[in-house]
Formats: structure tokens, C-alpha cells, sequence
């Protein structure tokens, strides 16, 4: 096993210095736009992480890390205030091994976020879609008092010929803005939804 971890950390190492080497364009995801994001999502929740615990995976290869979280309203799918979900996702720290893959989340604990999530098969955990694009990090703007959300940090990229995120109806708003709006948003998509089904 230290054999594994110690190779597993090299290879962290490299794969640290390949990705600065690349610069911004190293690791791209494609754009997934608001109305994809949801629809796509089983559940979208905001809450509080509680909890945080990284492990080596079940093959011993890779780090991972499960994060609880306290949910406190659901916009889509199964569960109500108070429930406690983990949520799933590639990285963390084992002892002096670390891993961080720059298109996952990262949810630590103490942090509250809205999270867009799909179930992970033959688990009960879920983990978010879009990766990194599926976490929206809630802070409390210190001057108005006005609680906010922005994507957590990724680098994203459109398909050729699709318009610039923001002057689409399929945009995902990746810009800092009140939490109220995203979650008004994303309540008139579920409710679309939801009649296209009748």
C-alpha cells in the first residue's frame, strides 16, 4: 500500500507541473448551460457542509473525498431541510499525500453552497454535475448584508458557434450575483420542467 500511496503521490506531483506547464487553457470543460445543468440534475439542493473526510479509493489508486451536507431548502428531487446527503468527488488529502484535480469541486467544511447533483450508481452518495460547474460557493456580501452565490472556479469553454455564456438563454451565469436570483431561475426551469411532463 505505501508502495501505491508514494506513486500515487508522484504522479499528483507530475500531474501538478503538467497542468502549470499548459497554463489556463490545460484543463478545459465544455460550457454547460443553466437549463442543461438542472435537467440533467436529480436533486439541487443548497446546504452546509458538516463534515469532511478524504480516504484512498477502493483500489487503493486514488484519493477521494466525501463531504455531508446539512440541507437547508431543495429545489429539485427528494428531501427536505435538515436532511443530510454526502456528496462524492475525486481529490483531498490522505496524511502527507495530497490530490487536487482542477475541474472537481471542493467543498469544505463550514461552507454553505448550492449544489446540483446526480446519483452516484450503487451508492447512496451523490456527487455534482458538471463536476466543478455543479458546486455554487453562497457567501454573505459584508457590505449590504445580501447573500450571494458564484461558480466555484474552473476553467470552461464554449462549442464553436455557441454565443458567450450570459447572452444566451442557455447561458450558466458564471459570474458572482445574488442568491435569490439564481434560485428564482432555477425554480421557473424546474417548474418548466415539471409541466412538459404533463
Amino acid at each position: 500500500m505505501f508502495g501505491i500511496r508514494r506513486s500515487c503521490a508522484v504522479l499528483a506531483a507530475v500531474a501538478v507541473l503538467l497542468s502549470l506547464a499548459a497554463g489556463p487553457t490545460g484543463a478545459l470543460m465544455v460550457e454547460i448551460g443553466l437549463p442543461d445543468l438542472a435537467a440533467r440534475s436529480e436533486r439541487i439542493v443548497m446546504g452546509t457542509v458538516t463534515a469532511r473526510e478524504c480516504s484512498w479509493d477502493e483500489d487503493g489508486r486514488m484519493i477521494v473525498t466525501r463531504a455531508t451536507l446539512s440541507i437547508s431548502s431543495v429545489l429539485k428531487g427528494q428531501g427536505k431541510a435538515k436532511d443530510s446527503i454526502v456528496v462524492r468527488y475525486l481529490g483531498g488529502e490522505v496524511g502527507e499525500v495530497g490530490l487536487r484535480v482542477s475541474d472537481q469541486p471542493d467543498l469544505r467544511e463550514g461552507s454553505r453552497a448550492l449544489l446540483f447533483l446526480r446519483g452516484l450508481k450503487g451508492r447512496d452518495e451523490f456527487t455534482p454535475v458538471g463536476l466543478a460547474q455543479g458546486q455554487h460557493n453562497i457567501t454573505v456580501d459584508k457590505a449590504s448584508g445580501r447573500e450571494m452565490v458564484e461558480p466555484q472556479a474552473c476553467d470552461v469553454r464554449r462549442l464553436p458557434g455557441k454565443p458567450a455564456a450570459g447572452k444566451a438563454p442557455n447561458a450558466l451565469y458564471r459570474v458572482k450575483r445574488p442568491l435569490e436570483e439564481l434560485v428564482r431561475d432555477i425554480r421557473r426551469i424546474v417548474a418548466a420542467e415539471e409541466r412538459g411532463k404533463e
